[in-house]
């Protein structure tokens, strides 16, 4: 198993910065990941905020799009285009999947060792543990997050990692899948960012902190989303990314027929 400074070495070309423009027209930012095909793996309520809306039993709570103002990634400032957004089927899943251009932008070349050269690693894998599979086997282990929440005083968002471990797989009377409780200090920045384990691949997506009422999020757990929901959006967008093995693509593809 690498490091979490090796793992940060490795996946740093992979993370973006999404800046979204509010109704309101507030600027807010949070995180995404590469995972292969262009694919972008962010949480809904990034590019998605929650408005209140008159219906014929008074006021219910709608989602609307924000409009992206850019996606950028972290290592070289590279503009992305988003052609199309997927998200899940249940709205109370917050992820969104979102296709660009990522691929069509080759990263220039990083040095070499011992005369050959190293290339850049531009996506991360995600793991094939569905919920059905999931106890306590991450308990206690150590992860690396890395996201873009704000920076008092900094010139620019700045890309934040932090080594964090799980501490319980908990499960949410709001959503249908599992949380990962994390370590690491709750900060809305950090929205969409990878849970990425000792062995290379994410794990969970960071959605959201868990906190009382009135409180601020900071003093909340850090939650994030198990990667079922994840798997359940690409499988109904109907064509398999190079990121989910064959069988976990057909097992996904039979349970939604």
């Amino acid at each position: 198993m690498a490091n979490l400074r090796d793992l940060y070495l490795k996946y740093k070309p992979c993370i973006v910065r999404v800046t979204v423009i509010s109704r309101a027209g507030d600027h807010h930012t949070g995180t995404g990941f590469h995972i292969g095909d262009g694919l972008i793996v962010t949480a809904r309520h990034v590019v998605q905020e929650t408005v209140r809306k008159p219906s014929v039993v008074g006021e219910v709570d709608a989602r609307e799009s924000m409009t992206i103002d850019s996606v950028t990634r972290e290592l070289d400032e590279q503009a992305l285009t988003v052609t199309k957004h997927h998200y899940h089927s249940d709205h109370t899943v917050d992820l969104v999947v979102l296709e660009t251009d990522f691929e069509a932008h080759p990263f220039p070349d990083e040095s070499s060792r011992g005369g050959v050269s190293v290339r850049r690693s531009v996506a991360i894998p995600i793991g094939s543990h569905v919920d059905d599979w999931l106890s306590d086997q991450f308990v206690l282990c150590k992860v690396l997050i890395m996201g873009y929440p704000i920076v008092q005083w900094a010139k620019s968002s700045v890309l934040i990692t932090t080594e964090a471990e799980v501490n319980a797989l908990v499960h949410n009377f709001r959503s249908p899948h599992p949380y990962f409780i994390i370590s690491s200090t709750a900060r809305g920045g950090f929205s969409g960012a990878p849970v990425i384990c000792a062995a290379g691949s994410v794990i969970g997506v960071v959605i959201e902190a868990l906190y009382g009422n009135d409180k601020p999020e900071e003093t909340g757990f850090n939650a994030a989303i198990t990667l079922e929901p994840l798997i359940t959006i690409l499988v109904d967008r109907g064509i398999q990314p190079s990121c989910i093995p064959g069988d976990i693509w057909a097992r996904f593809l039979k349970a939604r027929r």
